[in-house]
């Protein structure tokens, strides 16, 4: 079950639009590192670099649906981001793909995370 809905997250992000273009612009997720674990009650760095200057952003993931994880938080004037996050939803206790996504349609790459307790 639980490889089935790790595999519906990535089909998702595949569908949702925004996803090339974002990829296109060389906005990437460089934090955090790719199968990194993020326990929850714990804060983490999430920053992403190469993104469209001034844009506004927040985190995301995909269940089923793409769900916002942050507040609206702009990009800088050299297009880059970043967001201390307290990770803090027990629904995530499994692994999961997050990026930013901002309001102009555009997201950053994504890296895949496993939720974990303590």
């Amino acid at each position: 079950m639980r490889r089935w809905v790790v595999a519906a997250m990535v089909l998702a992000s595949l569908l949702i639009p925004g996803t090339a273009s974002g990829a296109e612009q060389g906005c990437r997720l460089v934090a955090p590192e790719e199968s990194a674990v993020l326990h929850k009650g714990s804060s983490y760095r999430f920053e992403a670099v190469g993104c469209s200057p001034d844009t506004r952003g927040h985190l995301a993931n995909v269940v089923l649906v793409e769900v916002n994880m942050s507040r609206d938080v702009r990009s800088d004037e050299y297009g880059d981001w970043s967001l201390d996050y307290v990770v803090n939803d027990y629904s995530m206790n499994m692994e999961t793909l997050v990026w930013v996504r901002f309001e102009d349609g555009t997201r950053s790459t994504s890296v895949k995370v496993r939720i974990a307790d303590r």
